[in-house]
């Protein structure tokens, strides 16, 4: 019999070694979090940034326009390289989905993926331990 079995512990949700809640615990990414401290429980999403795909398009089309204007001939594969590049980092960016915890102290992301309803079914699992606790 486990020591989950033995106080009435119930496992709510299991994902490997990542993620482990309990009616009595939460154990997320190696830290154990007791459920008795946990006031709140939200997901949150942290938008992509477009950023790294503004800046490969407009390095690769000022090399490009460079070259093209010192009259070499790899400028016009620069340039669209570089257009590739922005747009290929554009539409593949993804955004976080974090699940985050509230105590009485403070609210902290406590756990992230690129998997939104994954992160859903934690915030869930979460919610019902804090409802099984009372």
């Amino acid at each position: 019999m486990s020591a989950a079995q033995q106080t009435g512990e119930r496992v709510l949700f299991q994902d490997g070694s990542i993620v482990t809640i309990t009616t009595a615990r939460a154990v997320l990414l190696g830290t154990t979090y007791a459920m008795a401290n946990i006031t709140s429980v939200r997901a949150f999403e942290e938008k992509a940034e477009i950023g790294v795909a503004v800046f490969l398009g407009l390095f690769g089309f000022m090399v490009g326009a460079l070259m093209i204007m010192n009259d070499h001939g790899i400028g016009w594969l620069l340039l669209l390289a570089g257009a590739a590049a922005g747009l290929w980092a554009y539409f593949n960016r993804q955004s976080k989905h974090w699940v985050r915890i509230g105590t009485s102290g403070a609210e902290a992301n406590a756990v992230c993926s690129l998997d939104k309803a994954w992160t859903g079914r934690v915030v869930t699992a979460l919610n019902d331990a804090i409802i099984a606790r009372g």
